[in-house]
């Protein structure tokens, strides 16, 4: 299953859905990329991704970084339990800029 991403027109966040894994990360990636750069703010909605593997998180990392060198502001709302799991484990938690519900 490929990644999307799409403009949710009611909330204005950009749901994320597919399978997020290695195979498809760098794509994942510049697709992210891609909404960052022509948003100043951008909240990714993640309640739609399937997850195989820790790709993910690389990809949030990528994602957060690219977003601070372009000055631009990004959070990530609905992560699933076991994307914050990988995280709380991997010590990168504190690094995640969570959307509250």
């Amino acid at each position: 299953m490929n990644v999307t991403i799409t403009k949710d027109s009611v909330s204005g966040c950009f749901r994320v859905a597919g399978n997020l894994c290695y195979a498809n990360v760098v794509k994942s990636a510049r697709l992210g990329c891609g909404v960052i750069d022509k948003q100043p703010e951008v909240v990714f909605d993640l309640q739609d991704v399937i997850i195989d593997d820790d790709a993910v998180l690389a990809l949030l990392i990528n994602l957060i970084r690219y977003a601070k060198k372009e000055q631009k502001t990004i959070h990530f709302s609905h992560i699933p339990e076991k994307i914050l799991d990988m995280a709380k484990v991997s010590g990168l938690i504190e690094l995640l800029p969570i959307l509250s519900s």
